[in-house]
């Protein structure tokens, strides 16, 4: 059952990553409604799965990619927050209305 919960993560966090990408080619503003911060908690649950897997499960295939597309997402909100390219609406205006990589 681990093993197929850590699929599921691995697939989760892969389209979250590949979600938050098209967002950004396909919409022009640098500013919406939902904070991406909260895809941090993606992330962190990929990574926590990773890290039981590999202790309770024979395979490390699925845990290591588990690992590498967790830190994937993490450096993908990281970047798209810190150089304000994608912001939620209200932490664009509080942060002065930056455009991108301002």
């Amino acid at each position: 059952m681990l093993y197929y919960l850590a699929v599921n993560m691995f697939l989760l966090s892969l389209i979250a990553g590949i979600a938050l990408y098209r967002m950004k080619t396909y919409y022009p503003d640098n500013h919406w409604g939902f904070d991406i911060r909260w895809g941090y908690l993606f992330a962190a649950l990929g990574l926590i799965l990773a890290v039981i897997s590999i202790c309770r499960l024979k395979k490390i295939f699925l845990p290591v990619m588990l690992i590498i597309v967790s830190i994937a997402l993490f450096g993908l909100i990281y970047v798209l927050d810190y150089f304000n390219i994608l912001l939620e609406y209200t932490v664009w205006t509080e942060r002065g209305m930056p455009m991108p990589f301002d």
